[in-house]
This record gives C-alpha cells, sequence and structure tokens, in this order.
C-alpha cells in the first residue's frame, strides 16, 4: 500500500495531462472480498472502458479519505464510498475538477446491483465530451 501510494505521488507530480480522469472505487474492504473482487473489476473497468472509448487516459483510487485525488485530472469519477471522502465533497478544493457520483442500483455494497450502472449515470457518462479526436 505504501508503495502504491508512493507510486501514485510520483504520477501525480508529473503528470499533466489535459485528457486524464480518476475513478475513485468504493470501500476496498469490500471490493476487495474475494465473493465481489470480479464483479467490482469488472463494473469499474466498464466505467473506464466507456471513458477510454473518448480518448481519456484512466487512473483508478482507493476511497481513501487520506489520499488527495489527482490534482491534473478533468473529471474524479466516485462510487459508493468515493463519493465521501473528503477531497471528493470539498468543491472549494480544486473547484476546475468536474465531479460525478456514480449512485448505482443498490446501497448494500454486497449486492450485485451495486456494481451495475443505472441509466442515469451512463448517460453522465456518456456527456462527458469526447477528447479522442481532438487535435495536438
Amino acid at each position: 500500500m505504501i508503495l502504491e501510494n508512493i507510486h501514485n505521488l510520483i504520477f501525480e507530480i508529473n503528470n499533466t495531462q489535459d485528457n486524464l480522469i480518476v475513478i475513485i472505487k468504493g470501500n476496498s474492504k469490500i471490493i476487495n472480498n474475494p465473493k465481489i473482487k470480479d464483479i467490482a473489476d469488472k463494473f469499474y473497468n466498464e466505467i473506464a472502458d466507456i471513458l477510454t472509448k473518448k480518448g481519456y487516459t484512466i487512473r483508478f483510487r482507493s476511497s481513501n479519505d487520506f489520499v488527495l485525488h489527482n490534482k491534473n485530472a478533468i473529471y474524479w469519477i466516485a462510487h459508493s464510498k468515493g463519493c465521501g471522502t473528503w477531497d471528493f465533497r470539498n468543491k472549494k478544493l480544486l473547484p476546475q475538477i468536474k465531479r460525478i457520483c456514480i449512485t448505482t442500483l443498490a446501497e448494500d455494497g454486497y449486492s450485485l446491483d451495486h456494481y451495475k450502472l443505472s441509466e442515469k449515470d451512463r448517460k453522465l457518462l456518456e456527456e462527458i465530451p469526447d477528447v479522442s479526436h481532438k487535435p495536438s
């Protein structure tokens, strides 16, 4: 975990991409549970695939309150506990970053519906502009 945080910090210092989106995952105790992990990974990868096709670079982050999510991102897309992290909720902190909270279809992190995009959330992701054809 410490090595991962150091790697993420180095990445944040060196990264100035204008097409970076950070996906802030839900509760790591739940999403790393062997009964949930594959379903959660598929869910987060589905979100990443939608955005990658639009030309964005994706970074995944944990929902740890004590980690500042990447300040060079143009979007922070959070799910579940990720929506409750201090820096995601604090709109005065890095106000230039657009924030989207994925609500899902169920509150319970152990429910399979917790890892399904609602039509509302799918529409929010689809409304994010395509940058794949943006001139350099």
